[in-house]
């Protein structure tokens, strides 16, 4: 399994403090066949624990998420304008 494939130019997909186990495919993303996407997609990762072992695998184009940039990745930045299930009112 692929953790993530940018399917069209400027995807984004950044994991933070997660686990990646075998099932995830050694170089972790696909391109789709669509090499120009590699250009503009913004694949991250930072705080992994790797247990498939295959970090020297992952392609170049996936790099670790600096610790200036994680700062950028609360759950009100991401999800600002969202409407969240804690805020909607029991009806």
């Amino acid at each position: 399994m692929a953790l993530g494939r940018p399917w069209r130019p400027y995807a984004k997909v950044v994991y933070i403090n997660s686990v990646m186990e075998q099932h995830i495919i050694a170089e972790g993303r696909n391109n789709w066949n669509k090499k120009e996407n590699e250009s503009t997609a913004f694949l991250r990762n930072m705080r992994v624990k790797d247990l498939a072992a295959m970090v020297d695998s992952r392609l170049p184009w996936i790099v670790q998420l600096d610790t200036q940039r994680l700062a950028l990745y609360t759950k009100g930045i991401i999800l600002e304008g969202w409407k969240l299930f804690s805020d909607i009112p029991n009806s």
